[in-house]
């Protein structure tokens, strides 16, 4: 600190200074923070009305002079609230606002730079360092401070939770002394009603929770599209919730209309619902035998009524069926699907819902899953007990298990026993692809040995999310019988290419012994591990990461004695997904084939830095986001959507060895909603290293 300035006081038994504002605290250098820019004394707001310049900064320079370049130029850090490129600043410009992390009164500025084509793209949850002056735009009675950019902005992380300003009254937004506070924070309104509609076009429409009028103001482009294709909401709409950002700007002190409140979105403005909410799907029995009929439950809710829910199915992929779901209380609903009859039969089903339309929206239909064309729940029907692939095989495309969630009975034999660390195992029924699934259980097993187990279907781990999601496995063992020992399983012959992340059929590999011929190592896990994994490349370039978490002692010496340039014969293991990424993993020596020597010269396919285009795309409702990283980093990955709202953070810091990776998006926010159709943009930081790229979601 470079200063700190107070009352001297006295007071449980210590001498200490005791600063006032924000201003007292000042930093040392050209480091400076949002709230001592913006924080003006209340004496000082009750004189603005009067002399329209009380409320400006107490570290201005002044507009004029700003805007030529002369000044003190500060260095200021927050968080993006409005992203760049959503409100106009005009025909070359550029604005934002951004926000201490603490948000809070004082805590949001505005920012503009008069040449968007230097300025980088700023999504909403970026945590950014700017340096900058500052300054007032004024409009007569209004002054709004401001950071004007002198041009050097730095994005230091992105994903971050959006700091909020608080709930305030209407009233509160009336008069400088309450509401200059608030100006740039992102701020909540409740329970208000729409009581003006303007006859001029400064404004959208008024609202009054009963403590006077305050204008909705039309700054961003997002709102001005809502209002075209929704209309002005009517005097006399109730709003809920009104979410933005107070502006002072135009307007009077004579009328309180120098302040408005400016929503960035549509989706700020919460007047009624839209489509029914399904959730908390079941069916019971989970794994049902031929004479079994299913019951199918789900909770189905609405703002206003559900007016329809209907379950559709069908068998062996005939033609849908449709039952109506009953309702049982207030919002769970059932329904029956018939026994199948059939050993071995496929059940496809999902769920529909309609409201009554008495929302503002209209008539909205809802189903689970997202879109039926591309996903719908599954099952099979069987009495002679499931193989692995029962389990493991589903034609929808994003590969959930048709049995998830369910307890199931599997015979196979075990093709990994060295789990110690991680407690898990391999078995397989079938020499072939699907054929293969790891379980977890604190017993022990050895390779060879025949076994069935009964324990339940798992897809996402609550403890591991990061580590084992989208691996089919078997936790949570209720029994298990070993039959006899020694028994074989032939590792089926593949190629790096087949076990590629995007491969069509990379997903019937997992948990299958596989071995790969002739590959060259060029990567080899640090002796700090720094780098966690070995990969392997084919005579094409393709290349595998090799793993030895589950292998031996001499297995894992071995792997640590291999060199860039070293030649295979052959390595085999158990392929599997952890850590965002497909692997193999060795287990023992014979894992191993033959050394057929080394090139000290070898140079393999490089990994660079790089943000691979989504795929599928376009997508519903999963896609794979890849990415590559030419070293050890921590990595963030973040979903927007096309205004440049945070929608979910995939990767918060997340440590990545060097190497290709990709994560799952299945198409929902971070509270677990569906997001609807349209474009949405993926953005990965990685070290030194920022990308983004586009998709689009299609329901």
């Amino acid at each position: 600190l470079a200063e700190v300035v107070g009352i001297l006081d006295y007071a449980y038994s210590n001498t200490k200074i005791q600063p006032r504002l924000a201003r007292d605290v000042v930093e040392a250098g050209d480091k400076i923070r949002i709230h001592r820019i913006q924080q003006v004394l209340y004496s000082d707001l009750l004189k603005a009305p009067d002399d329209e310049a009380s409320d400006t900064s107490y570290v201005s320079v002044g507009a004029d002079n700003a805007e030529d370049g002369i000044g003190t130029t500060y260095t200021a850090t927050g968080i993006v609230t409005m992203p760049t490129g959503l409100a106009y600043a005009g025909s070359d410009g550029v604005k934002f606002i951004f926000a201490d992390e603490n948000g809070g009164p004082w805590s949001g500025i505005m920012s503009y730079d008069p040449d968007y084509s230097t300025f980088p793209v700023l999504f909403e949850g970026d945590e950014i360092s700017l340096l900058g002056r500052v300054g007032e735009y004024t409009t007569g009675p209004s002054n709004m401070t401001e950071f004007w950019s002198a041009g050097v902005v730095e994005i230091i992380s992105a994903g971050n939770d959006l700091p909020e300003g608080g709930t305030v009254t209407t009233g509160d937004l009336r008069l400088p002394s309450s509401a200059e506070q608030w100006g740039t924070v992102m701020t909540y309104i409740e329970d208000a009603t729409v009581t003006e509609i303007p006859t001029v076009s400064y404004y959208f429409f008024g609202i009054d929770d009963g403590s006077g009028l305050v204008w909705i103001d039309d700054d961003s482009d997002s709102l001005q599209a809502w209002v075209a294709a929704e209309g002005v909401p009517p005097i006399g709409t109730l709003i809920d919730t009104i979410r933005g950002w107070p502006y002072h700007h135009y307007g009077s002190y004579s009328d309180s209309s120098s302040y408005q409140l400016v929503p960035l979105y549509g989706s700020d403005i919460i007047i009624g619902s839209g489509p029914p909410n399904i959730s908390s799907e079941s069916r019971s029995p989970c794994a049902p035998g031929t004479a079994d009929d299913v019951t199918i439950t789900a909770e189905i809710s609405d703002n206003s009524t559900v007016a329809s829910a209907t379950l559709y199915y069908r068998v062996d992929g005939g033609t849908y069926t449709s039952v109506a779901m009953t309702a049982s209380g207030t919002t769970s609903y059932s329904g029956t699907i018939p026994a199948t009859g059939t050993e071995g039969a496929d059940v496809d089903y999902y769920i529909e819902a309609i409201d009554d339309g008495a929302d503002q929206s209209g008539v909205d239909t809802s189903y689970s899953p997202f879109d039926p064309a591309v996903e719908n729940f599954r099952y099979p029907t069987n009495d002679a007990g499931y193989s692995i692939m029962d389990v493991q095989y589903t034609p929808w495309d994003p590969g959930d298990s048709p049995l998830y969630g369910c307890t199931v009975t599997l015979t196979g034999i075990v093709t990994m026993d060295t789990s110690s660390s991680s407690g898990l195992y391999a078995m397989q029924d079938a020499e072939d692809q699907w054929g293969g699934i790891v379980f977890e259980s604190d017993s022990m097993f050895t390779i060879g040995d025949s076994v069935t187990i009964t324990g339940t279907v798992e897809e996402y781990d609550d403890d591991w999310h990061f580590k084992w999601d989208n691996l089919t496995k078997i936790t949570d063992l209720d029994s298990y019988t070993v039959h006899s020992s020694g028994h074989e399983v032939d590792a089926i012959s593949v190629g790096p290419a087949d076990l590629d992340q995007d491969a069509d059929e990379v997903e019937s590999y997992e948990g299958v012994q596989v071995s790969l011929s002739n590959v060259v190592v060029t990567v080899i896990q640090d002796e700090d591990e720094s780098v966690y994994d070995w990969t392997v490349q084919d005579a094409n370039g393709n290349t595998c990461l090799i793993d030895e978490d589950w292998a031996d002692a001499d297995a894992d010496n071995y792997l640590s004695g291999l060199a860039v340039g070293d030649s295979l014969e052959s390595v085999s293991g158990i392929f599997n997904f952890s850590f965002g990424t497909y692997k193999l993993q060795v287990r023992t020596m014979d894992d191993f084939g033959d050394m057929l020597g080394n090139n000290p010269d070898f140079v393999g396919t490089p990994f660079k830095y790089e943000l691979h285009q989504n795929y599928p795309n376009p997508f519903n409702p999963e896609t794979r986001i890849r990415f590559e990283i030419g070293g050890m980093e921590d990595v963030t990955l973040v979903i927007y959507d096309v205004l440049g709202r945070r929608v979910r953070v995939l990767l918060k810091d997340a440590a990545f060895n060097p190497g290709m990776h990709v994560v799952n998006w299945n198409g929902r926010n971070d509270a677990g909603e569906q997001v609807a159709s349209g474009v949405y943009f993926y953005r990965v930081l990685a070290g030194d290293f920022i990308a983004h790229k586009k998709m689009l979601l299609v329901r």
